[in-house]
């Protein structure tokens, strides 16, 4: 916990130009296998994981840890949908019963039916959903530690509000030029490099790829590991 609210991890795929892949269309690799795999074992660490609506309808992902023996370490699974349009086709609902999955809404009218395992709890909005109620409400179940694996609408949000206590950046070989998209909004990965909110904590190498660890400055004892 940091701060009365559980700690924000926020992980993103980027490529060799730092830009993450197009959101329409097939789902596009941007670093290797052993990167993926790395973000399997972040899932397993982690109490929950979180994305936003627009993540589930275009990658459809299942947010399971999907490593050898680590299979029922997967986190719950969080998604933010303040009107709750997501479809009840999506891939992670049919593993509801086994790692439970939670949908944020605005407060309001009645939350839809959804399927056996989902839970729908509804919070603030305004120009979006309240995030701090979105982790206070995941720190009441007592989550400590939640992963987003979001696009940048929520990657941006959460640095905008100051929510995201370390930022990890997979960087893969490949460029996306025209076809990619800045991961926080204008200013892409140049956010991080604020001296007076950010420190680089780590870098190593991932197969072909390079992992780099941003923590927010004060939230972290010096040399503390995640």
């Amino acid at each position: 916990m940091t701060q009365g609210r559980p700690l924000v991890q926020l992980k993103v795929a980027v490529s060799g130009d730092g830009l993450i892949a197009p959101g329409e269309g097939a789902p596009v690799w941007v670093t290797g296998p052993e990167a993926r795999w790395y973000a399997h074992l972040l899932r397993a660490r982690a109490d929950a994981v979180m994305v936003g609506r627009k993540t589930v309808e275009d990658d459809d992902p299942e947010l399971t840890c999907r490593l050898p023996g680590l299979a029922n370490r997967s986190p719950r699974r969080v998604v933010l949908d303040s009107r709750f349009r997501i479809a009840t086709t999506s891939k992670m609902f049919a593993t509801a019963l086994r790692v439970p999955v939670i949908i944020f809404g605005a407060e309001g009218g009645p939350a839809p039916p959804f399927p056996a395992g989902v839970e729908t709890r509804q919070v603030p909005a305004g120009g979006g959903l309240r995030l701090e109620a979105v982790l206070q409400s995941l720190a009441n179940d007592g989550v400590t530690r939640v992963l987003v694996e979001g696009g940048p609408t929520i990657a941006s949000a959460l640095l905008a509000a100051d929510l995201a206590d370390e930022v990890i950046i997979a960087r893969g070989t490949e460029l996306l030029d025209a076809s990619g998209r800045k991961p926080f909004g204008e200013r892409g990965l140049d956010v991080l490099e604020d001296a007076n909110r950010w420190r680089r904590a780590d870098t190593r190498t991932i197969g072909a790829d390079t992992l780099t660890v941003h923590r927010r400055t004060g939230r972290f004892a010096d040399g503390a590991k995640g």
